[in-house]
């Protein structure tokens, strides 16, 4: 009978210590990582079931006119592809998807997104009859209701051709892979941190 409260003990710790790694190794990535600055230009602020949110939109999320990839499977979704990103004014664009990772350009980078699919015919003749709906795992920031709603009235409002009141700090790590660092709202910047 003692037994089964020091298993418990046991995998309750191992458990803990699993969750524990987990962070540091994310806390690593993310201090680790390069800063790339992404200007929000979508908004989604709740969910009943999901709480409060706001769900970004960035200009590297979605491409029209890149010309269809050697050997890309016929399917509409594909998971894991690579993205080759350069800068763009003071945001970002995309200059080439790939299914493996490439070498980034001089003033770029090469960024795994989580999820790429297409609308359009891969057949067609113009190569700009293709949308690319691109994933990145930054697009989801859960906030304070508050905050979530102060951020979807000023996305809301601003004109196309005024400079961001939102932008989105990202850490890309040597994997590729994009990780949430911050949110910039007017100007102030607030880190997300575990402690």
């Amino acid at each position: 009978m003692r037994l089964v409260p020091i298993r418990l003990l046991l995998v309750g710790a191992l458990l803990t210590a699993g969750l524990v790694v987990s962070v540091v190794r994310h806390v690593e990535a993310v201090a680790g990582g390069t800063e790339i600055v992404l200007a929000a230009q979508g908004y989604d602020p709740r969910s009943i079931l999901r709480g409060q949110y706001s769900e970004m939109r960035f200009a590297i999320s979605q491409v029209s006119g890149l010309p269809w990839p050697a050997g890309w499977p016929d399917a509409y979704s594909i998971k894991d592809v690579f993205v080759t990103i350069v800068p763009d004014r003071d945001d970002w664009r995309v200059a080439a998807v790939s299914l493996k990772r490439d070498a980034a350009p001089a003033e770029g980078h090469v960024v795994k997104a989580s999820g790429a699919s297409y609308k359009g015919a891969k057949d067609s003749a113009p190569a700009n009859t293709i949308h690319w709906d691109l994933t990145y795992g930054i697009e989801r920031i859960y906030l304070q209701q508050s905050e979530a709603e102060a951020i979807d009235k000023m996305l809301r409002g601003a004109p196309a051709d005024a400079p961001p009141h939102v932008q989105v700090v990202a850490s890309l790590g040597t994997d590729g892979r994009l990780r949430l660092k911050a949110v910039i709202v007017d100007g102030k910047r607030t880190d997300f941190t575990w402690w």
